[in-house]
């Protein structure tokens, strides 16, 4: 099934906005982890250089980067699934509406699925 990835900030609850980066989840863990490298990339590119960088799935937004670098980032699925996290659709029994599940992939069989930090 395809699957598209992107990276958020959760502090700021924004994406950094790749599109089309199918399957791509370990090309955005690698982004996470290189955040602060590409951050200083937008150093160079406010001065008197061109900076790109680009992917398959296109260029990498540096100035987004550098902005979230230091915030709590992770791969997104383009369901709003976060990588890591169990995301099996549990019901809100207040309002009705189906968020996924926030604990971790690997939870105990036993507890049941949350959407509660």
């Amino acid at each position: 099934m395809s699957c598209d990835w992107d990276v958020k900030c959760l502090t700021c609850n924004e994406t950094m906005g790749m599109s089309d980066a199918n399957h791509a989840v370990e090309f955005m863990r690698l982004l996470i982890k290189n955040a602060n490298e590409i951050a200083g990339l937008d150093k160079l590119a406010r001065a008197e250089f061109s900076v790109e960088l680009v992917s398959t799935w296109g260029s990498v937004n540096i100035e987004w980067m550098a902005k979230h670098c230091t915030h709590r980032l992770a791969p997104v699925s383009e369901y709003g699934d976060l990588d890591g996290e169990c995301s099996e659709k549990v019901q809100c029994d207040k309002c009705g509406s189906w968020k996924p599940c926030v604990l971790p992939n690997d939870h105990d069989p036993g507890t049941p699925h949350s959407f509660k930090k």
